[in-house]
């Protein structure tokens, strides 16, 4: 009797132990599911749960911009080199005896090349020209032109490619034009030293009194040593009025920024201007933008600086 009784009790134990077993291994695994689940959630940004919330606070220490109802869209319009054009072109803007020449892929240009010096001709008539050497070389300032000679002859070189129907040179403003420097520190027996790897003026543009901006709008000549040409940007080329378009207000503009994210921010400028697209997009069209800066303001109190752009057309 009391050898069955010992055999039941055991058997009870083993299947209670069983069932303690089910039940902290089922514990275990919902516990660990909803801690992946929460993290996933949180990195997939579809947690709704209770994240610090960033008060709205726009502060504006700037003027709004005046701007019309209604803008041109620019058009860039295609040149359509072949390679026989581009190498005369080549020749009479940069003195440049290209050896070689080859297509761009998808028809977006033609590059040239003589021996170190490349020059890129994009279908939009934007044109990239360097020797290989802008941060090669080691130059003392007193070998470089002084900075009003180097804006001379960044200027003649604009009049010619303006000759040559490269840029508009009314677009050019000469009263904008800023010599730059690019340096490098060398020490030497615990001394440092500083040299010039180029010389580069910047010219600032705009198309009917309106600003162009972005990576693609830059015109910019690099000099070596007694003003050699070692590079040249000419920017946008020479874009047209296309069709008009009608503009959002600043106000609107701004609610578009908070809707960016930009909620607590101080704006310190706003400015009504083109943006153009990289040279190497090859961009049909040029639409205006409104362009922002100033300081976001995080939740741990601290200012970070931000330079952005909301579209200035209305949809």
């Amino acid at each position: 009797m009391h050898g069955v009784s010992e055999s039941a009790i055991l058997r009870e134990v083993k299947k209670n132990m069983n069932y303690i077993k089910y039940i902290m291994a089922a514990l275990i695994i919902s516990i660990l599911a909803a801690g992946i689940i929460s993290a996933n959630d949180v990195l997939r940004g579809e947690y709704t749960g209770p994240f610090a919330e960033v008060k709205e606070n726009v502060q504006i220490n700037t003027k709004l911009p005046d701007v019309p109802a209604q803008v041109s869209v620019l058009k860039v319009n295609g040149k359509n080199f072949d390679e026989v054009q581009a190498k005369k072109l080549v020749e009479i803007a940069l003195d440049i005896k290209a050896q070689e020449s080859k297509k761009l892929p998808d028809n977006k240009g033609i590059a040239l090349k003589d021996n170190e010096k490349v020059v890129i001709l994009y279908e939009g008539g934007q044109m990239k020209f360097s020797s290989g050497k802008e941060l090669d070389n080691k130059f003392m300032k007193s070998e470089m032109l002084d900075d009003q000679a180097a804006k001379n002859k960044a200027l003649g070189h604009i009049r010619k490619l303006a000759e040559l129907d490269m840029l508009d040179v009314s677009a050019v403003d000469t009263s904008k034009m800023v010599v730059e420097y690019d340096e490098e520190y060398i020490s030497y027996d615990g001394k440092i030293e500083k040299f010039i790897l180029n010389q580069h003026v910047n010219v600032e543009t705009s198309y009917d009194g309106m600003p162009l901006r972005g990576p693609g709008a830059k015109i910019r000549t690099y000099f070596g040593k007694n003003g050699e040409l070692l590079g040249i940007l000419n920017g946008v080329g020479k874009p047209v009025a296309d069709k008009k378009v009608p503009v959002i207000s600043p106000e609107k503009a701004i609610e578009l920024l908070k809707e960016r994210g930009y909620r607590d921010v101080t704006i310190d400028s706003i400015e009504f201007a083109y943006d153009v697209p990289p040279t190497s997009e090859n961009a049909e069209f040029i639409y205006p933008v409104y362009l922002f800066q100033g300081k976001s303001h995080t939740v741990y109190g601290e200012d970070v600086p931000f330079y952005t752009s909301v579209p200035a057309v209305a949809k």
